[in-house]
């Protein structure tokens, strides 16, 4: 089981590292030739890119990524070696950002629903309260702060709790 964690975590990394390679670096010559076919009118977004690392768009990207950093925070949290959670640390930061590079929305429930989940099977008052806290605090940050708008991906995720957003309409009918 230790393996295959660790092959998700490599994993992880390494679509990290592409996805930021992909935003920060350009796209190579076969997936520019991509968005600029077909893969723009899902791709581009306020004509920034989505990053999609190599998995086959920016959806299933973000929802790996998202719910590789829920796996790797709550695995961080548990009882470990200092060696993994250095390791298990660099699979959060990465996931995390290539989460957000990737512009995924639904993506965004992934880590509140599972966190608060996590709170009520660990069945301890303390660690409860604590995710349902954590939770809590990235939920308000989202809906009720203004920190990072001008930033196009938070401001994107962010809009995935704004009710009066065309996009999220749609996916409530």
């Amino acid at each position: 089981l230790q393996f295959f964690i660790n092959v998700i975590g490599v994993f992880a990394i390494l679509s990290g590292i592409k996805a930021i390679g992909q935003i920060y670096l350009g796209l190579d010559p076969i997936e520019q030739a991509w968005i600029d076919s077909s893969g723009k009118w899902t791709h581009l977004i306020w004509g920034k890119v989505r990053a999609f690392s190599f998995y086959s768009d920016a959806a299933v990207f973000g929802d790996l990524q998202s719910f590789t950093f829920v796996l790797f925070f709550m695995l961080l949290i548990s009882k470990t070696s200092t060696r993994q959670k250095y390791f298990y640390l660099s699979v959060i930061f990465f996931s995390l950002f290539g989460f957000i590079l990737s512009g995924t929305r639904g993506a965004v429930y992934i880590p509140f629903i599972a966190l608060f989940l996590y709170g009520l099977i660990r069945k301890g008052f303390v660690s409860f309260f604590a995710t349902a806290f954590v939770v809590l605090l990235m939920f308000g940050f989202l809906n009720y702060t203004n920190i990072g708008q001008s930033y196009p991906k938070i401001a994107r995720v962010r809009s995935a709790f704004n009710y009066k957003d065309q996009s999220f309409q749609v996916r409530m009918k």
